[in-house]
């Protein structure tokens, strides 16, 4: 399977010279900066094959969340993996408001 590169991991003139039009480029960052789009496929704004040909070759997600549990208390507790495969429990606990 190719490795998948982090799409911000360029800066948008760079993407330019892989993606054309630039006006794409600037449609796919404010999909994932102002949309908050979690994947290509949510991108209707560009054409299919372009949206197919970014889930091909890029990802910019870091993690997805493949599990959570609430515990009576109110923490929850997340399991993330990361693009590479690995891993990351994470706990939120709760606070009251005036102890913040």
């Amino acid at each position: 399977m190719k490795e998948l590169v982090n799409i911000l991991d360029f800066l948008p003139e760079e993407l330019g010279e892989k993606i054309k039009p630039m006006f794409r480029v600037k449609q796919i960052y404010q999909w994932i900066y102002q949309k908050y789009a979690n994947n290509f496929s949510d991108m209707s704004s560009l054409p299919k094959d372009l949206r197919l040909e970014l889930a091909q070759n890029f990802h910019f997600s870091p993690v997805k969340c493949v599990k959570n549990e609430q515990s009576k208390d109110g923490s929850i507790k997340y399991l993330f993996e990361l693009v590479d495969g690995l891993r990351v429990e994470s706990v939120l606990l709760p606070m009251k408001e005036e102890k913040i």
